[in-house]
């Protein structure tokens, strides 16, 4: 290495090839050791400067610590000289503002202020865009650096290590998903056991008896088990795997179970009566209030009874008024009951469900009281359907199973008292719910039992009694009103 020759200048700005490289230098004048803070950056920054002409360039900074002066040298080889001159030479800036060309640009000498920051070594047009080092960085030596870059090195092996056990991991779990599907599938081929849940039950892991760094993961996790009664009168006690979410299973549940391992493979829709479902009315009714004639007061009663409890029932619970939950039409056959029932029905936007109540009356023991049971069952589960607004169960002619009860010995009397008995839990049982409501219609309401017709079960009583003649005429228009009649009284001519 020789010194080139070299010249002082208080640099302001720095012109490579006409163009401004650089505005003024600024620094904090630092400690005295010069290889540390604002100096080091300094002269990082100006090396990158001065390789572009001399890929062999290197600086040498030596400080006046009395003058607070700074000379930052370019050192060379000789060859260096031997350059191009385009590559070598810089227009330079004096205090004087002359420029005058320096080979290689090859001494700096100026005085450091206190500031904080060196906005002309930050400028992106000397150094470029892509200028992203940390400052720490620039702070470091050539063995520091090697060394940071050996511990990256290191750093990606790992991650590269890493990321092969994670996909091997991963292409194993995907065949075992895939093996434990094929199982599955096997498994649920039809067809099923047909079984019912007695009991839920939560499984306990017994800590204390197994180690669990030497178990399977799946033994020890926790889960649920059922007591299962099949068709075939088994009772089974099985854990639930997961092919069915245990949550949602409650006792008295219709579940589909393997036929070999009683496993649990899909819980199955509750099973009703065939002769309740037959009972739902599966056509929307059509009747409208419009349609029934000389019966505005009976309408009116019903419509507070029935449908604006079900269409208005946040303003009942506001005002705290519980809605009764049956009504009672009653009146001579042919005056409009289950007319008043179906139109009541439409205006709410519910199902319609009609029972014959002989139909209740059957031969075996327990076998009417099951039907007055599945169809509640039936339209509770209709209103969970959020878009329907409830349902509505007529049971019609209710004086065959409704008949006040006596001490007689007939076996078939106490079957229709059974049933009545079931009627009467259903209407005030433990579980109230506003969305059902029951409309039922008897020509005799005077030998119907008390029980009934006692408050908190069929409390409203609405009498529909034979049309007036008012009532006759309006009836009359309702059914003329699609006949072409001659409303001027003049017979056609013949």
């Amino acid at each position: 290495m020789s010194r080139l020759d070299s010249v002082h200048y208080k640099v302001r700005s720095a012109v490579v090839n006409g163009k401004v490289q650089s505005s003024k230098v600024f620094a904090k004048y630092g400690a005295r050791d010069v290889e540390t803070g604002p100096i080091q950056l300094l002269k990082s920054k100006l090396l990158r400067y001065l390789r572009p002409f001399n890929p062999d360039a290197e600086i040498r900074i030596s400080q006046d610590a009395a003058s607070k002066e700074v000379s930052i040298v370019s050192c060379a080889p000789e060859s260096a000289k031997k350059t191009p001159r385009s590559k070598q030479a810089a227009d330079v800036e004096d205090a004087d503002g002359d420029f005058v060309s320096v080979d290689c640009v090859t001494k700096w000498s100026g005085r450091f202020d206190d500031c904080s920051t060196m906005s002309g070594l930050e400028s992106s047009e000397i150094w470029g865009a892509d200028d992203g080092l940390d400052p720490e960085i620039l702070l470091m030596s050539n063995e520091e650096l090697r060394q940071r870059i050996r511990l990256l090195d290191n750093d990606i092996r790992i991650m590269r290590s890493d990321i092969q056990r994670i996909n091997h991991e991963s292409n194993s779990q995907r065949e075992r998903i895939k093996e434990n599907n094929e199982k599955v599938k096997l498994n649920k081929q039809l067809p099923y056991l047909v079984a019912n849940v007695v009991e839920v039950l939560e499984l306990e892991d017994d800590e204390d008896e197994q180690d669990g760094a030497a178990t399977d993961v799946d033994a020890q996790r926790r889960g649920k088990s059922a007591v299962i009664k099949t068709s075939t009168r088994q009772t089974i006690f099985l854990p639930i795997p997961g092919l069915v979410d245990s949550t949602t299973l409650i006792p008295n549940d219709l579940v589909g179970v393997n036929k070999d391992s009683y496993l649990i493979l899909e819980k199955l829709p509750s099973e009703y009566d065939s002769r309740v479902k037959a009972m739902e009315v599966d056509e929307k009714p059509t009747e409208e209030y419009s349609d029934i004639g000389g019966l505005d007061k009976q309408i009116q009663e019903l419509v507070e009874a029935v449908v604006l409890p079900m269409t208005h029932k946040e303003r009942f619970e506001a005002i705290g008024i519980m809605p009764p939950k049956g009504v009672l039409l009653h009146g001579p056959p042919g005056t409009g009951k289950t007319l008043l029932a179906r139109a009541c029905a439409k205006q709410t936007d519910a199902i319609f469900l009609k029972l014959a109540a002989p139909q209740l009356v059957q031969m075996f023991i327990g076998d009417g009281a099951k039907l007055v049971r599945d169809a509640f069952e039936l339209a509770k589960e209709k209103c969970k359907d959020e878009d329907r607004g409830g349902a509505i169960i007529f049971i019609d002619e209710l004086d065959a199973i409704g008949t006040k009860r006596f001490g007689g010995e007939q076996s078939g009397d106490r079957e229709v008292q059974r049933t009545m008995l079931e009627l009467l839990n259903q209407l005030d049982g433990f579980t109230n719910n506003t969305k059902i409501k029951v409309i039922a219609a008897t020509n005799r309401p005077d030998v119907l039992d008390p029980a009934l017709l006692r408050s908190g079960r069929l409390d409203r009583k609405i009498e529909l009694p034979h049309p007036t003649e008012e009532a006759r005429a309006r009836i009359l228009q309702i059914h003329s009103r699609k006949m072409n009649v001659d409303t001027e009284g003049k017979r056609p001519q013949e």
